[in-house]
């Protein structure tokens, strides 16, 4: 509390009727400031406002803190898994993060975004590219996340038969570079493809054969120059929904790969 001497005169800043600032002084013994101070009715007191209104905290759009601003996550284009990005903000529809430049993917590319989601595995929400400012990429979400166990994802593969199907197109022949549970890397020739491209992909692993409607994520092109000129080579890279059936299938497929050049190296 301050003392004041018995007379004093002090100046404030108030406004007069048309709402102009003025400085009047105010002398000991005034009786308008006699007693308690009130607020003119309809006035509100001045007060800060939350950080974000109620219901909007990003932490509380998802289980698990998922897409939270700040949080880091995994971000897969069908080629590669990019960890450690930053969420810079998110709502139900969309969400903007933050990427080294040299990992930003290009506008209209679809990607699947995966967070922690505690001993259930991680959670995991397709998106859509929409737009890039130099680091910061805007995603627009594809539906909801959903739980993906971490058992169920593995990657391998290689030179097995693919063939894809495009409506009013012929159909094209091409061989597996690797495969996943939800995308594939293939290779063709003379094919005209680009991102967002929808597609029917059938590939043969062993005696199985699955197949599963894609989307092109990437696509590159080579033009065969030597030791004449040749085809025009083409490198796919597409995602597909999860189907478990055909998960298991692809799983099973890749494991025994894998098991069987572990056992080639060690007989070596």
């Amino acid at each position: 509390m301050v003392s004041l001497p018995n007379s004093w005169t002090i100046t404030v800043s108030v406004r007069d009727p048309a709402g102009r600032p003025r400085l009047e002084p105010i002398e000991s013994g005034d009786a308008t400031f006699a007693g308690p101070v009130k607020f003119a009715p309809g006035l509100p007191q001045t007060r800060t406002p939350a950080a974000e209104p109620l219901g909007t905290m990003t932490s509380d759009l998802f289980p698990s803190g998922f897409l939270a601003e700040g949080s880091r996550i995994e971000l897969d284009n069908g080629e590669e898994l990019i960890p450690g990005i930053r969420v810079l903000a998110a709502s139900e529809q969309a969400v903007t993060l933050s990427l080294a430049l040299d990992d930003v993917p290009a506008a209209g590319a679809n990607v699947t975004l995966r967070g922690p989601a505690g001993h259930r595995g991680r959670l995991a929400v397709r998106g859509l590219v929409t737009g890039a400012d130099e680091n910061r990429v805007e995603i627009r979400l594809l539906g909801a996340p959903v739980i993906e166990q971490l058992r169920n994802y593995v990657r391998g593969g290689g030179g097995e038969s693919v063939v894809l199907v495009r409506h009013d197109e012929r159909e094209a022949i091409g061989w597996v570079h690797d495969i996943s549970e939800s995308s594939i890397r293939a290779h063709f020739t003379d094919i005209e493809l680009r991102p967002g491209n929808p597609m029917t992909l059938r590939v043969q692993l062993g005696e199985e054969v699955v197949e599963f409607s894609a989307v092109a994520t990437k696509v590159s092109t080579i033009r065969q120059r030597v030791p004449a000129r040749g085809p025009l080579m083409v490198e796919l890279v597409a995602v597909f929904e999860q189907d478990e059936r055909q998960a298991r299938i692809i799983r099973r497929y890749v494991l025994r790969q894998q098991a069987a050049r572990a056992r080639e190296a060690n007989s070596a």
